[in-house]
């Protein structure tokens, strides 16, 4: 069954919210990528945090950020970069739209056809339902919650990071290669100026493109 324009809608939301908490280096992501054993994610985006939201998901996961300090190897005499941490600040980050309460139900619920997604399939994971549709506590403790609030979203619960192998992560990025190389990547909206996905402006509540 194709997606509902309210569950493209907010999909499309998670990845216009993102993108203003990302660093310098941007993002790369899109809708529907195929992930774990068959699981299409709604949208899927790698990217690194801007520091005060690197720590804010660190210190509530209870993880320590990599950072690299400079010190003397007694054994040569050079000073060499040793790294300590639990995270380093690169991350898949995982949405999931519900735009009804028994799509809803049908993904996290534990009888539900997915069996309650409590298995991480990337390092952030997002839950985006409307406004009082979702209760924070109906979720696994890995997701977080999002809820439209003006022209974007509010987040209403934090997510828990889980860590991932380089392995995993280069698994996703070659997932997500494939529908960034059918052009539905970010594009700038003609009318506002704002970055936004597949063509559609949720600022302006219209497609550039005409569409």
């Amino acid at each position: 069954m194709a997606p509902s324009k309210k569950h493209k809608e907010l999909a499309l939301s998670g990845l216009t919210w993102l993108q203003n908490k990302v660093t310098a280096k941007g993002m790369r992501g899109t809708t529907e990528v195929a992930l774990d054993q068959g699981y299409v994610a709604d949208a899927v985006v790698l990217c690194s945090l801007q520091e005060r939201f690197f720590e804010r998901y660190c210190k509530h996961s209870n993880l320590k950020p990599i950072t690299g300090h400079c010190v003397l190897d007694s054994s040569t005499g050079k000073r060499i970069y040793e790294w300590k941490g639990d995270v380093a600040n690169y991350f898949a980050c995982v949405f999931e739209a519900k735009a009804s309460r028994s799509d809803f139900l049908s993904t996290f619920n534990e009888s539900g056809k997915h069996k309650n997604r409590k298995k991480p399939v990337g390092n952030l994971h997002w839950c985006i339902a409307p406004k009082g549709m979702v209760r924070p506590e109906e979720l696994p403790a890995l997701w977080g919650l999002l809820e439209p609030y003006g022209a974007g979203l509010t987040e209403k619960k934090l997510p828990l990071i889980k860590i991932l192998s380089d392995k995993d992560i280069d698994q996703i990025a070659h997932q997500l290669l494939w529908p960034l190389q059918a052009q539905r990547n970010f594009i700038n909206c003609q009318k506002c100026g704002k970055w936004i996905y597949e063509g559609y402006c949720n600022r302006c509540f219209i497609s550039p493109r005409g569409a």
